[in-house]
């Protein structure tokens, strides 16, 4: 299947989650993501501002800062087709002026990307070997192939969202070392699938 056909089979199944579930299984993943050593220890954390049918991450933003961590996220430089990461201290958002239904950091200041330790990136659907589909624009895939990114690139989705079959690649796309759903907490990489108790 190519990728533009898993967009949109994909994008049909997030919007086949009510908003009840998206909020209750939104914190199930989210649990499990804020359970991993790779979280646990990271000081510099980037998350991202859902769209409408993606994962909520407010319950790590919160978390993060009650343990003292600095979050970042991810402001969009059209012109240069890049992500500039923001630290910010509250998640305040405005809506993308070119993009509907993408928002942007209300605020925020710079931090240089080798700062931080672990970006957990958003994604329509992953595959076994950690490939990651995003929407198109190539924004995501240049930010997570940065020689000067050493942060643990991680991503966190819907169960649903992990495809049995792996998907088409490019030479750009990045594979994520870290993966955690609502049922999971999945590490591609090392070829291993490890699930949190209870």
């Amino acid at each position: 299947m190519t990728k533009i056909a898993l967009r949109h089979q994909m994008s049909a199944v997030l919007g086949g989650i009510s908003p009840e579930q998206r909020k209750c299984r939104s914190l199930d993943a989210c649990r499990r993501m804020a359970e991993t050593p790779e979280f646990r220890n990271a000081h510099f954390i980037m998350l991202y501002l859902p769209m409408d049918t993606e994962l909520a991450v407010d319950f790590l933003a919160d978390l993060a800062w009650q343990q003292g961590k600095k979050v970042a996220l991810p402001a969009t430089d059209w012109p240069n087709r890049r992500i500039v990461p923001l630290l910010v201290d509250r998640l305040d958002a405005a809506p993308h002026p070119l993009i509907p239904g993408l928002r942007e950091p209300g605020h925020g200041d710079p931090i240089e990307v080798a700062r931080l330790d672990i970006v957990i990136a958003p994604g329509i659907a992953f595959d076994p070997a950690g490939n990651r589909l995003g929407r198109g624009k190539g924004f995501y895939d240049r930010f997570l192939g940065r020689p000067d990114l050493r942060a643990i690139r991680s991503a966190i989705c819907f169960d649903e969202q992990i495809l049995p079959n792996t998907m088409p690649v490019e030479p750009h796309d990045v594979a994520m070392q870290l993966i955690a759903t609502d049922k999971a907490v999945l590490r591609p990489l090392e070829n291993l699938s490890v699930s949190p108790p209870g």
